[in-house]
Order: structure tokens, then sequence, then C-alpha cells
């Protein structure tokens, strides 16, 4: 893909002759000047402070509050990276490597290789920019939402993204089960995979509620929530709860609490031992956890319902 260099040169003219962009742009050029200082001096903390800035000025431009709003600029700088990430995934597959994932910034490529000089010097034929190795991947699973993806590193780590392990409104539960499944998956030992979640189901009746309950936070006091509302929220007003906003709540699926929802702050503030929905508790926190890495895995949830009547 060629990219035409000259047309971009002439857009930035002809927003240097307005007059009140000056300012902005040549910001960026001092900016970035300081940048190029403190990498070459080793000044990690003022260069994330500079990083900031320059990265604040796209946001800015963007805003129709900000006094220099002028929202060209920030389309073209994404026209810009757009248009040289196609041009560099172009290049990749012309060497007969597969580009797996890419997004504003980034690109995964399958490669026995570090191929880090050879994109560098594909870069320089663009402009000024730059790419470094982040992470280099034994294996890798990467699922269709943006940015979810889980990478098997050389010293045995698993690097993920997106998935429920790392979140923290889901429950230990959860976040043991699909890490568990996400390492199968990435040594190899996708057998293995339908025997763990067989298992996991049958014996979800002995995990301890508190592995079980996961975490909501409130964004306003509990009286001030109106209209449509979640289910926790409703149980948790039938429940009598005093909750401020902020305050953060563990819930578990039960079926003698209003709304199915047993809302908490510690176990011991529940007035009435809960029925648990354990019905609930495998949909929710492992068919809807796993399903769509069983999906990559060509592997049918159905493949584990066989034991779900002993529940």
């Amino acid at each position: 893909m060629e990219i035409d260099w000259n047309e971009y040169a002439l857009f930035a003219k002809q927003y240097l002759a307005r007059g009140k962009q000056i300012s902005s742009l040549s910001l960026v050029d001092e900016l970035l000047a300081q940048r190029d200082r403190l990498v070459a001096q080793g000044h990690i903390g003022k260069l994330a402070a500079v990083k900031g800035l320059v990265n604040s000025l796209y946001g800015v431009l963007s805003y129709s509050g900000f006094r220099l709003y002028t929202p060209e600029i920030p389309a073209r700088v994404t026209e810009i990276a757009r248009n040289v990430i196609r041009a560099l995934i172009a290049e990749v597959q012309d060497w007969g490597y597969t580009v797996n994932y890419c997004d504003t910034d980034s690109l995964v490529v399958v490669s026995p290789e570090d191929l880090t000089e050879r994109l560098n010097a594909a870069l320089r034929q663009f402009g000024d920019f730059t790419i470094k190795i982040d992470k280099r991947f034994v294996s890798a699973i990467f699922l269709n939402a943006k940015k979810k993806y889980a990478g098997l590193l050389a010293d045995g780590t698993l690097d993920i993204a997106g998935f429920e392990r790392i979140r923290s409104d889901s429950s230990t539960y959860t976040q043991r089960v699909q890490e568990t499944v996400l390492r199968m998956a990435l040594e190899d030992r996708t057998t293995e995979i339908v025997p763990y979640l067989i298992e996991m189901i049958n014996g979800v009746k002995k995990v301890p509620l508190e592995e079980l309950a996961f975490t909501k936070g409130l964004s306003k006091d509990l009286e001030d929530y109106s209209g449509v509302q979640q289910n926790y929220i409703l149980s948790a007003k039938q429940q009598g709860l005093d909750l401020k906003e902020g305050d953060s709540v563990r819930l578990l699926p039960a079926l003698n609490y209003p709304h199915n929802m047993a809302v908490f702050q510690d176990l011991s503030d529940l007035k009435t031992p809960p029925q648990i929905d354990y019905r609930a508790i495998v949909d929710k926190q492992i068919k809807a956890k796993v399903e769509d890495i069983l999906n990559v895995l060509q592997i049918n949830w159905s493949e584990t319902t066989g034991q779900r009547r002993m529940l």
C-alpha cells in the first residue's frame, strides 16, 4: 500500500496557516523532542509524563469544549495510524508470515524468528515510526472480542487480556476454571478440558461460598437507584441493606432471596442461609466463561453436559 505523505504535509501546512492551531502543533514538536532527550538520558518517570501530555493532545483536540477544538487533526492521526498498520500488514504477509491480530498500534505475527529489525526497516519507509517486540508467545489463543487473548510465555507464565481471570467482579471460582481451561488449551492438553469441566460441574456443591460469590460496586447510594434496576440492586433494597456510593457487595444466586440473589458484604451478614442456585452457577460461572474458548478449540459444550443431571 502506498501512503501519500505529500497529502499529509499539505494538510499540516493548511492548519498551520490558520494561526490558532500553531500553538498545539508546535507543542507536539517540542514534546516529541523532549521525549527523545529523556529516552537517551534514561529518565523513565519524566518520560511517562511527557508521553501522557502528548497523548492528551489527541483527546483535547477531539473535545468540543476545548477552545482549540479541531476534530480534523485527531481524525487524521487515526487515519495515518490505520494506513501505516495496513501497509505494515501487507509487508509482513509478503514476507510469508501470518498476522493473527492487529489494532491501532500493534500486530501479532506468527514467526519462528525475531522480526524487530526487519519490521523497523519496513516502518522507516513510512516515516519516523518504530516498533518493539512486547511479548513472545510459545502458543496463543485469540477470540473475536477486541483485545481478548491468552498467551503462554517461554517461562510457563500465562499472559491474559480481556478474560474474567483479570476482572475484579468475577468470582475466584470463575477465574480458576477459566485459567485452567486456557492453560490446557495453550499447553496442547485439549483432551483434558472436557473431563476437567465435568469434574468442576459435578463438584460445584463442594466449593466454598466465598469462592462462588462475585463482586459488584455501587456507583451511587442504594436509595438513589431508580427506573430499570439490576436484580442485585432490587434484592439489596428488599433485604433492607444500607449501602452507599462506592460500597462493594458480594453476590450469590440464591433461590430463597429476593430476585434469586443474595447480596451481602460478609457471609455472616446473611440472616437466612442461602439456597444456592447451582444451575445458575454452572450456566453463568462456567459455561458462559469458557464456551467461547471451547468454540475456538472446536469443542461443543454439550460434551460436558452428560453429567449435569447429577446436580
